[in-house]
């Protein structure tokens, strides 16, 4: 095979970096031994520098066809200057200090009688990388590389950009003539500058919904980017986003027998999304928070990423038969060839470890005075190129197109028109593409992560400050918006008001909790708490007292944070009547006691209620306004921002609202909220339940199941977390339902289904564990005739370690919920049970388990491939079931096949017809008449 040829053209820059050392001279005459002024090849230069490191183990692979030197005379080059400083490594780190830029001071363009670039490289490069900064050459045909002047023809074209990019020549040549082979890298601010309606991340389900509308119809980028090959988009050091023409790889189990050209007729008219590789803890600019100053060469390092996964993108260049196969640690394939999740999560992970040590990314020359410190070349190396099994890209998260799974759980396997949420079905739910969709797979995910722990939902997105953590969409995109609130107020020095915010819920939600812990993180150790409860104010003097307190505060050059917990409750007999004192505070950042006016300083005041679970519902009483006496509406004008809290209850569960929601299938994210919730209890108050080594909690599925799914907790988390103390658990090794309290004192706290639904549930922690007894079985004996006779995993299910057995309990979980989509509930029975098969819905069964199985797939990054390489997130059976080996399909058939036996020797069978139907005409019954509390 010969060797692959990179071409790298576009703006030459030569960077000035005005370095300040600590201890510099203080006078003309201090001698000064280390210059303070050093210039390092950028721009095109920088991005060659940088496909090198990236393709350093690629030398007997690749051949790059070099750019003139940066000595060279008469070169169109531009000169740019910044200065640079010593910061904190991290908020986290006192003493680490590293070195990142401080300012940028501009850029000069070259001079328009440059001499052009005198390029006889390659007209065919496999891959062309072209860095376009605004600089002249994207107007300057005679600095373009030869490969995209006439006669040319590279095979992939890999393109760097930033705004305004359109209605440049390049842009049009590009478009116009190259668009089939174009990948396009730019970064999501600058689609904002081009005019996107992209917002500041609030969550990334948000961000894919509004990238996804961006390359729309409705879009600006539907008319140009949107007919690239591929468009790749980051999200600071948080995300990358993928949009692509090309055709899923799960669609080509038969590449081996297409060519190039049918490849290339294998894609869509315009781009569709692809991928979001991305941290789920984080959000776009977060992880940089708390890193002050800024590094250059994070976008040309996704670029390089991009351009060696260009090079060997194609399995039909090649033959694959020697693809290393399952279980096989080897980084080099033949191609070389990688997931983009890996690709890109390298990428991502590189420009992080950039940032968090500082410095700058180009080899130094032999005669620098740079310190050491100030190069991050070698361990941004490792990254892009490990050694090791440890994979950069493992700490992300993807979110991947559901076009990809081929067919969602379940539209083939059951004739049951289940109503959906709409949430569901048209938003973007990145937590449903873990947990699976609806109210039966959300519940298993929630019993995993009760049993399992936060490992459960590891991938799933999330907001997480101090000890409040949510998976819950909402929840999570409310709370960043505070967030982002808090952050705008704190640095804007003119903004004197009090920055006031509404949080609501119903009790027991945690309303105050996620505040104050929320502030934890903002404010850091400069944090300043005051709580006052306005149902314990017996006059306005009490008000008053408190307004003297948050102003004692403000004056000192603090910002305390001000909770006015209850401010809803009645103020002598007067309803809403703490109202309409705070609105000149509020608007005139003051108050007026015995004729005074006291004037604060900058204050964040936190209204928590109590009367209504959601601002819309505290809104809407004073919707009238000929019969707002208390100022209610001139009070919600005066809040910048609310949170509504949801705790554990599901939302339609209390207020006005239960009469308008009674599908069980809105809001499935409470099941996960629960567990959540109770994991955390078990934690904090028993830890003994709790192994060790498997971090596996001791405690009874039938407890979980009630818990999870109890039609309300009177009072909310306070409720969910009295039931378990009330449990005397400080003894006992599992928590049993014979630990559970009397009838009496749990109706105290949950609705009275809550026995029924502990008594009643059949699944045992015996059938979970023969299931994934059959399921080690079922994968040792499909393998032991492959390449892996020196695989550990090869051997009995009782001679695994408890960690090993984790791994297959994960098709286990489920159980309930794969025999629910296709219309199968499970009872006990006293007696033995005679064995019984599924014979009609095992093709249905099937199914789901390869569902299940591809879900977490992709997940964690995989794609199609001939050959599996785990490593390297590459897997033969990544596709619709219908297409996957016979060997794979039959991997689910014995799982399906277990699924009786297991059953059987747990003494469980299926309800009877007449059983089923009576449960049925109840269900519906119930939900057509209106719950009240």
């Amino acid at each position: 095979m010969s060797k692959k040829t990179i071409v790298v053209a576009g703006d030459l820059v030569r960077d000035h970096f005005l370095v300040q050392y600590p201890n510099a001279p203080l006078s003309y005459n201090e001698p000064f031994t280390e210059t303070v002024h050093h210039v390092l090849p950028g721009g095109a230069w920088f991005l060659q520098d940088v496909l090198e490191l990236t393709c350093m183990n690629l030398s007997d692979k690749v051949e790059f066809l070099k750019l003139p030197v940066p000595d060279e005379a008469g070169l169109a080059t531009s000169n740019a200057y910044t200065t640079w400083a010593r910061y904190r490594r991290s908020k986290d780190e006192r003493k680490a200090m590293v070195w990142r830029a401080q300012s940028f001071l501009g850029c000069n363009s070259p001079t328009k009688n440059a001499s052009p670039l005198a390029d006889g490289r390659d007209k065919s490069p496999d891959v062309l990388a072209l860095d376009d900064l605004g600089l002249g050459f994207r107007n300057n045909e005679a600095w373009w590389p030869a490969a995209i002047r006439d006669g040319g023809s590279p095979k992939r074209i890999i393109l760097k950009t930033c705004h305004p990019f359109t209605g440049s020549l390049l842009w049009k040549r590009l478009i116009q003539k190259y668009a089939d082979i174009l990948t396009v890298v730019i970064s999501v601010s600058a689609l904002r500058q081009r005019g996107a309606r992209i917002s500041e991340t609030l969550s990334w389900d948000l961000a894919v919904e509004q990238l996804k509308e961006e390359f729309s119809p409705q879009g600006q980028s539907w008319l140009d980017l949107a007919k690239c090959r591929r468009v790749i988009a980051l999200f600071g050091h948080g995300g990358i986003a993928t949009f692509s023409r090309c055709e899923p790889n799960i669609v080509m189990p038969d590449a081996k027998s297409l060519n190039v050209q049918d490849m290339e007729r294998l894609v869509h008219e315009r781009v569709c999304f692809e991928k979001l590789v991305y941290h789920p803890g984080e959000l776009e600019d977060t992880w940089e928070t708390g890193r002050p100053g800024a590094t250059f060469g994070g976008l040309s390092l996704v670029t390089a990423a991009a351009a060696r996964h260009a090079l060997f993108q194609s399995f039909t260049e090649v033959d694959r038969t020697d693809m290393p196969l399952d279980g096989n640690d080897s980084d080099q394939c033949p191609t070389d060839y990688r997931s983009l999740f890996v690709t890109l999560g390298r990428a991502l992970a590189a420009k992080r470890d950039l940032h968090d040590t500082g410095g700058w990314l180009s080899e130094l020359p032999a005669n620098s005075h740079l310190p050491e410190v100030l190069c991050s070349r070698a361990s941004v190396s490792k990254i892009l190129n490990p050694t090791g099994k440890d994979e950069p890209a493992a700490s992300c998260s993807v979110a991947f197109c559901r076009q990809q799974l081929g067919s969602e759980i379940l539209p083939k396997c059951t004739e049951n028109k289940r109503p959906v949420c709409r949430k569901c079905s048209d938003e973007s739910a990145l937590l449903y593409n873990l947990t699976g969709f609806g109210r039966n797979f959300a519940a298993a995910k929630a019993i995993e992560l009760v049993i399992c722990g936060d490992s459960a939902i590891s991938a799933a997105p999330k907001a997480k400050y101090g000890k409040f953590v949510s998976v819950d969409r909402e929840e999570v995109e409310r709370i960043n918006a505070i967030r982002a609130l808090i952050d705008r107020y704190k640095d804007d020095s003119s903004d004197t008001r009090p920055l006031s915010i509404g949080v609501f819920g119903p009790p027991g939600s945690g309303k105050s909790f996620s505040i104050k812990e929320l502030a934890k993180t903002v404010f850091e150790d400069d944090k300043f708490t005051l709580t006052f409860n306005l149902s314990q104010f017996s006059s306005l003097q009490d008000l008053h007292q408190a307004f003297h307190q948050v102003r004692d505060a403000s004056v000192q050059g603090r910002i305390p944070l001000v909770f006015w917990d209850e401010f809803d409750s009645y103020r002598e007999d007067v309803e809403w009547g703490w109202l309409k004192e705070f609105l000149a505070p509020m608007q005139d950042a003051e108050f007026s006691a015995a004729g005074i006016s006291h004037p604060f300083g900058k204050a964040i005041f936190v209204f928590a209620g109590g009367r209504r679970s959601d601002f819309q519902s505290f809104r809407d009483v004073f919707s009238d306004p000929n019969k707002d006496k208390s100022k209610g509406r001139d009070f919600v004008s005066r809040l910048r921002g609310y949170l509504n809290v949801k705790g554990p209850n599901r939302e339609g569960t209390s207020g006005e609202a239960a009469a308008k929601i009674h599908n069980h299938e809105c809001d499935p994210a409470y099941l996960i909220r629960r567990a959540m919730l109770l994991r955390s209890v078990i934690e904090r108050f028993y830890p003994h339940l709790i192994d060790m080594k498997t971090k596996h909690a001791a405690i009874s599925l039938a407890v979980v199941h009630g818990m999870l799914h109890v039609e309300k907790y009177h009072h909310g988390a306070r409720s969910l977390e009295s039931v378990v103390k009330m449990c005397g658990l400080d003894n006992a090794k599992m928590f049993t339902p014979s630990c559970l309290p009397s009838h009496s004192l749990l109706e105290m706290h949950v609705t009275p289904d809550f026995a029924d639904l502990v008594k009643d549930y059949p699944f045992a922690e015996g059938v979970i564990d023969d299931l994934a007894r059959y399921t080690h079985n079922a994968w040792k004996k499909e393998h032991e005739d492959s390449d892996m006779t020196g695989n550990e995993s090869l051997k009995d299910y009782d001679e695994l370690s408890p960690r090993e057995r984790i791994n297959n309990y994960e098709s286990a979980w489920p159980i309930d919920a794969k025999l629910r989509e296709v219309e199968i509930e499970i009872a006990r029975r006293a007696d033995d049970v005679e064995p019984f098969d599924f014979v009609n819905v095992r093709e249905c069964l099937c199914r789901i388990e390869h569902d299940i199985w591809m879900r977490r797939k992709l997940v964690d990054g995989f794609e199609w491939a001939p050959r599996t390489n785990k490593r390297l997130r590459l897997h033969c059976d990544v596709a619709p079931f219908d297409m996957v080996s016979p060997e794979h399909q039959r991997f689910d058939q014995v799982i399906v096949e277990a699924i009786p036996e297991a059953l059987r020797k747990n003494h469980l069978a299926p309800k009877n017809r007449e059983t089923l139907l009576a449960e049925k005409v109840k269900t519906e019954h119930e939900s057509l008449s209106p719950k009240t509390d």
